[in-house]
């Protein structure tokens, strides 16, 4: 059954407060060791906006995801979604706040960009992050039953255009070096049962030292034709409008 104790909300960075960003840090150090404040700030800074999810009836945060929107130098045929921090309180999954405001996000992203293609870029530091993507697209990369993909060349192109020469394109990892976060014991543990799984599987082998804080970077291309059947049921019930999302083009911010 799902849970649907939250709500949600999308913000520019640049908007949020100070207590916002102190209540974003102390949610980010429940579920992340080794969280340095600085480090965090200025990664928050580097995105554009965030869908802050609320307990309805206590109105305290209990989730959030940054959101920064790439584009090749001289490229006017895509754009991409990179998706970075990404928490819900365990008390709360199975919410579907999380992927219907994404793909409001998405909606706004059409309407900002009408005519190109949507990729999105998602670095996994767990199996559960790594997952999401097969439950609501058919096709992306890397992928267990895909030794190779069109869709590789982006992922190396858009993935150094985020973190530069801490990405391999041999391995697709990000390793952020001496200082980075890992997820605290108990929030991505792997159990028998999601170890048959073979996406699981694929992303253990493909990042076999995620439990230090090495990322696994994937790339997806957006269209309706690459939905799942929940994808799709997802998008119907994206109902806000793209102006939900407030326009932040003229500001400059993405490039």
């Amino acid at each position: 059954m799902l849970n649907e104790k939250l709500i949600g909300c999308i913000k520019l960075i640049k908007k949020l407060c100070s207590q916002e960003k102190s209540e974003l840090f102390s949610l980010m150090t429940r579920h992340y060791n080794d969280v340095n404040e600085n480090i965090f700030l200025n990664d928050l800074s580097d995105k554009h906006h965030i869908i802050l999810f609320y307990d309805k009836e206590l109105n305290q945060l209990r989730g959030f995801t940054t959101l920064k929107m790439l584009q090749l130098n001289a490229c006017d045929e895509h754009v991409c979604l990179f998706s970075g921090d990404t928490i819900i309180e365990k008390e709360y999954w199975g919410s579907v706040q999380l992927p219907r405001l994404w793909c409001v996000y998405i909606n706004a992203m059409k309407e900002w960009c009408p005519g190109k293609k949507i990729y999105w870029l998602l670095t996994a530091k767990g199996h559960k992050t790594y997952r999401f993507m097969s439950v609501f697209f058919r096709d992306y990369y890397p992928h267990y039953n895909k030794k190779s993909s069109p869709l590789k060349e982006l992922l190396d192109s858009y993935s150094f255009l985020q973190v530069q020469d801490r990405y391999d394109p041999r391995t697709h990892l990000i390793d952020s070096g001496k200082i980075k976060d890992r997820l605290k014991p108990g929030i991505a543990d792997i159990n028998h049962e999601r170890d048959q799984d073979a996406h699981v599987t694929f992303f253990l082998e493909s990042n076999p030292h995620w439990i230090n804080g090495t990322e696994l970077a994937s790339i997806l291309e957006v269209t309706e034709d690459n939905l799942t059947l929940l994808g799709k049921r997802m998008f119907q019930q994206a109902h806000r409008k793209p102006e939900f999302v407030e326009n932040f083009l003229e500001d400059k911010m993405y490039a």
